[in-house]
């Protein structure tokens, strides 16, 4: 699996603004598991385990895919999609 800081990097690359005024999609590694756990997660995202729960709950973070009993688990493709619809160019610019 790579490292949080290998991750985060390709994530913060990807939403540098090139000089034309495009910004590129977030990638997530494919060396990544297709369905991650919430340790995992939280673990890339930098966040807490309750924070990704109280998003559950409410609805407001990542898709996810409810498993037997309490399992959950985050595919790598819908987490991908969620970090694109979040990301901004600026604080000035509006929800999506």
């Amino acid at each position: 699996m790579p490292t949080k800081s290998n991750v985060r990097r390709a994530v913060n690359s990807a939403r540098a603004c090139p000089s034309h005024g495009a910004t590129e999609s977030i990638r997530l590694p494919h060396t990544l598991p297709h369905m991650m756990k919430e340790q995992d997660v939280c673990a890339l995202l930098g966040i807490a385990q309750g924070t990704l729960r109280n998003w559950r709950v409410s609805g407001c973070g990542p898709r996810f895919c409810k498993l037997t009993g309490s399992a959950v688990r985050y595919p790598r493709q819908l987490l991908e999609d969620w970090l694109n619809a979040c990301s901004r160019r600026s604080t000035s610019e509006g929800a999506r």
